[in-house]
Protein backbone atom coordinates (compact mmCIF):
# COMPACT_ATOMS: atom_id res chain seq x y z
CA UNK A 1 0.00 0.00 0.00
CA UNK A 2 1.36 3.34 -0.71
CA UNK A 3 0.11 6.70 0.87
CA UNK A 4 1.03 10.31 0.19
CA UNK A 5 0.37 12.47 3.43
CA UNK A 6 2.54 16.05 4.80
CA UNK A 7 1.88 18.87 6.52
CA UNK A 8 2.40 22.53 6.90
CA UNK A 9 3.32 23.96 10.24
CA UNK A 10 2.99 28.09 10.88
CA UNK A 11 4.24 29.80 14.05
CA UNK A 12 4.69 33.12 15.44
CA UNK A 13 7.65 33.39 17.25
CA UNK A 14 7.93 36.28 19.69
CA UNK A 15 11.82 35.84 20.48
CA UNK A 16 14.66 33.76 19.20
CA UNK A 17 13.70 29.76 20.50
CA UNK A 18 14.33 26.37 19.75
CA UNK A 19 11.54 24.20 18.27
CA UNK A 20 11.58 20.06 17.89
CA UNK A 21 9.93 18.28 15.66
CA UNK A 22 8.37 14.98 15.41
CA UNK A 23 6.75 15.11 11.92
CA UNK A 24 8.91 12.65 9.78
CA UNK A 25 7.99 9.61 8.73
CA UNK A 26 9.58 6.53 10.38
CA UNK A 27 11.67 3.92 8.35
CA UNK A 28 11.12 0.34 9.38
CA UNK A 29 10.58 -3.02 8.28
CA UNK A 30 7.35 -2.64 6.86
CA UNK A 31 7.51 0.63 6.00
CA UNK A 32 9.52 2.38 3.62
CA UNK A 33 9.92 5.99 2.40
CA UNK A 34 9.72 6.39 -1.34
CA UNK A 35 10.51 9.92 -1.08
CA UNK A 36 10.21 13.16 1.44
CA UNK A 37 11.50 16.50 1.38
CA UNK A 38 11.44 18.64 4.48
CA UNK A 39 11.55 23.20 4.17
CA UNK A 40 11.21 25.87 6.47
CA UNK A 41 10.91 29.23 5.53
CA UNK A 42 12.92 31.00 6.14
CA UNK A 43 15.47 28.77 5.69
CA UNK A 44 17.21 27.41 8.70
CA UNK A 45 20.17 24.33 9.74
CA UNK A 46 18.06 21.34 10.83
CA UNK A 47 19.47 19.23 13.59
CA UNK A 48 18.25 15.02 13.28
CA UNK A 49 18.02 12.62 15.78
CA UNK A 50 16.62 9.12 15.45
CA UNK A 51 15.52 6.81 18.35
CA UNK A 52 17.15 3.74 18.12
CA UNK A 53 13.79 1.81 19.60
CA UNK A 54 11.07 3.59 17.36
CA UNK A 55 12.78 5.20 14.53
CA UNK A 56 10.66 8.20 15.75
CA UNK A 57 12.77 11.06 13.93
CA UNK A 58 13.00 14.60 15.66
CA UNK A 59 14.19 17.82 14.41
CA UNK A 60 15.58 20.77 16.12
CA UNK A 61 15.56 24.15 14.31
CA UNK A 62 16.42 27.58 15.94
CA UNK A 63 14.10 30.09 14.73
CA UNK A 64 14.72 33.85 15.17
CA UNK A 65 11.83 35.90 15.66
CA UNK A 66 9.24 36.54 12.86
CA UNK A 67 6.99 33.87 11.26
CA UNK A 68 8.34 29.84 10.87
CA UNK A 69 6.71 27.98 8.30
CA UNK A 70 7.87 24.32 7.97
CA UNK A 71 6.18 22.03 5.63
CA UNK A 72 6.95 18.32 5.40
CA UNK A 73 5.63 15.96 2.59
CA UNK A 74 6.10 12.29 2.09
CA UNK A 75 5.63 8.92 0.14
CA UNK A 76 6.06 5.49 1.99
CA UNK A 77 4.78 1.90 1.00
CA UNK A 78 3.42 -0.49 4.20
CA UNK A 79 3.99 -3.80 3.67
CA UNK A 80 2.05 -4.68 6.96
CA UNK A 81 3.85 -7.73 8.34
CA UNK A 82 0.60 -10.72 8.72
CA UNK A 83 0.88 -13.18 11.59
CA UNK A 84 -1.23 -16.24 12.32
CA UNK A 85 -2.91 -15.40 15.56
CA UNK A 86 -2.54 -18.98 17.06
CA UNK A 87 1.57 -18.12 16.65
CA UNK A 88 0.97 -14.95 18.59
CA UNK A 89 1.45 -15.66 22.40
CA UNK A 90 2.05 -14.29 25.80
CA UNK A 91 5.39 -14.51 26.86
CA UNK A 92 6.62 -14.61 31.00
CA UNK A 93 8.24 -11.58 31.97
CA UNK A 94 10.92 -14.08 33.33
CA UNK A 95 11.48 -14.23 29.85
CA UNK A 96 11.23 -10.88 28.19
CA UNK A 97 13.99 -9.76 26.65
CA UNK A 98 15.14 -6.43 28.38
CA UNK A 99 14.64 -4.05 25.78
CA UNK A 100 10.60 -4.63 26.26
CA UNK A 101 10.55 -4.76 30.25
CA UNK A 102 10.02 -0.68 30.65
CA UNK A 103 6.81 -1.30 28.43
CA UNK A 104 5.37 -3.31 31.57
CA UNK A 105 5.33 -0.58 33.57
CA UNK A 106 2.96 2.02 34.31
CA UNK A 107 3.87 5.57 33.02
CA UNK A 108 2.17 8.92 33.48
CA UNK A 109 -1.13 8.00 30.91
CA UNK A 110 -1.50 4.61 31.62
CA UNK A 111 -1.72 3.75 34.87
CA UNK A 112 -1.81 -0.03 34.65
CA UNK A 113 -1.10 -0.68 38.34
CA UNK A 114 -4.27 1.50 38.55
CA UNK A 115 -6.07 -1.12 36.09
CA UNK A 116 -4.62 -4.48 37.62
CA UNK A 117 -7.62 -5.67 39.45
CA UNK A 118 -10.39 -4.64 36.67
CA UNK A 119 -8.23 -6.29 34.09
CA UNK A 120 -7.73 -9.69 35.36
CA UNK A 121 -11.44 -9.81 36.08
CA UNK A 122 -12.19 -9.00 32.86
CA UNK A 123 -9.34 -10.18 30.53
CA UNK A 124 -8.25 -13.29 32.58
CA UNK A 125 -10.91 -15.70 31.14
CA UNK A 126 -9.68 -14.82 27.53
CA UNK A 127 -7.02 -17.03 25.77
CA UNK A 128 -3.31 -15.46 26.15
CA UNK A 129 -1.61 -13.76 23.37
CA UNK A 130 -3.37 -12.38 19.88
CA UNK A 131 -6.88 -13.43 21.89
CA UNK A 132 -6.66 -11.89 25.01
CA UNK A 133 -5.13 -8.45 22.88
CA UNK A 134 -7.71 -8.52 20.45
CA UNK A 135 -10.68 -8.80 22.87
CA UNK A 136 -8.89 -5.48 25.25
CA UNK A 137 -9.47 -4.17 22.12
CA UNK A 138 -13.04 -5.12 21.14
CA UNK A 139 -13.82 -4.47 24.84
CA UNK A 140 -12.88 -0.80 24.28
CA UNK A 141 -14.73 -0.57 21.01
CA UNK A 142 -17.89 -1.89 23.00
CA UNK A 143 -17.45 0.10 26.21
CA UNK A 144 -15.86 3.35 25.31
CA UNK A 145 -17.71 5.79 23.44
CA UNK A 146 -15.69 8.22 21.09
CA UNK A 147 -16.60 11.15 22.12
CA UNK A 148 -14.46 14.66 20.79
CA UNK A 149 -13.69 16.95 23.68
CA UNK A 150 -14.33 14.85 26.31
CA UNK A 151 -10.64 14.72 27.29
CA UNK A 152 -7.62 17.00 27.38
CA UNK A 153 -3.73 16.95 27.82
CA UNK A 154 -3.85 15.39 31.33
CA UNK A 155 -6.79 12.26 30.58
CA UNK A 156 -5.22 9.01 31.58
CA UNK A 157 -6.50 5.88 30.82
CA UNK A 158 -7.83 5.16 34.50
CA UNK A 159 -9.87 8.18 33.62
CA UNK A 160 -11.23 6.60 30.30
CA UNK A 161 -12.39 3.36 32.09
CA UNK A 162 -13.49 5.35 34.30
CA UNK A 163 -15.91 8.10 32.26
CA UNK A 164 -16.52 5.75 29.47
CA UNK A 165 -15.77 7.88 26.66
CA UNK A 166 -12.66 9.30 25.17
CA UNK A 167 -10.91 9.83 21.63
CA UNK A 168 -8.37 7.92 20.00
CA UNK A 169 -5.35 8.85 22.01
CA UNK A 170 -7.84 7.75 25.02
CA UNK A 171 -8.44 4.58 23.22
CA UNK A 172 -4.43 4.07 22.75
CA UNK A 173 -3.48 5.05 26.13
CA UNK A 174 -6.32 2.62 27.65
CA UNK A 175 -5.40 -0.56 25.44
CA UNK A 176 -1.85 -0.09 26.74
CA UNK A 177 -2.66 0.49 30.28
CA UNK A 178 -4.64 -2.40 30.35
CA UNK A 179 -2.14 -4.78 28.21
CA UNK A 180 0.50 -3.87 30.55
CA UNK A 181 -2.13 -4.91 33.79
CA UNK A 182 -2.14 -8.29 32.25
CA UNK A 183 1.75 -8.68 32.03
CA UNK A 184 1.46 -7.90 28.16
CA UNK A 185 4.15 -5.22 27.27
CA UNK A 186 2.95 -2.40 24.86
CA UNK A 187 3.67 1.49 24.22
CA UNK A 188 1.96 3.42 21.80
CA UNK A 189 4.30 5.12 18.89
CA UNK A 190 3.57 7.97 16.69
CA UNK A 191 5.77 8.08 13.84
Amino acid sequence: MKFSFGCSLVYHVPSPMPFVFNVEAASFIGQTIQQEQLSTEPPLPVERWTMPETGNRYLRVLAQTGDLRLRYDAEVVLEPRVEDPATVIEVLAAKLPFEVMTHLYPSRYCQADKLVRFAHSTFSNLAPGYHRVNGICNWIRENVEYQFGISDALTSAFDTVTERAGVCRDFAHLAIALCRAMGIPARYVSA
